[in-house]
């Protein structure tokens, strides 16, 4: 991944809470595992709009038991987003380890 420009992690948070799709790369760790360091890059990521099952039942909407949150996962508190990856998947990102986003370096 080239970087020509950066950007502060601040505007990069900015840009992915808008729900537009991103590229990012990230470099893993567990402290509890005491793993990490592997490179990810991911393309045509989006953030996953965030809903309680109290939410979706108050919109008039079924939530499947197998989908529903058994907790609230203090995204903001945590400092990790949930993305949704081209394939459908889902990948939980700690933002304090992002280093590039949209091509560019994360300061």
């Amino acid at each position: 991944m080239t970087t020509a420009q950066t950007i502060t992690l601040q505007d990069a948070i900015s840009i992915m809470d808008t729900g537009t799709t991103f590229s990012l790369a990230f470099v893993t760790c567990d402290q509890k595992k005491q793993t990490g360091g592997e490179w990810i890059e991911i393309h045509n990521a989006r953030k996953q709009p965030f809903s309680t099952a109290r939410e979706l039942r108050a919109a008039g909407k079924k939530v499947p038991k197998a989908k529903q949150l058994s907790k609230n996962p203090n995204h903001y508190e945590n400092s990790t987003r949930n993305i949704i990856l081209e394939n459908g998947g889902m990948r939980k990102v700690h933002l304090q380890l992002i280093t590039h986003f949209n091509n560019m370096e994360v300061l």
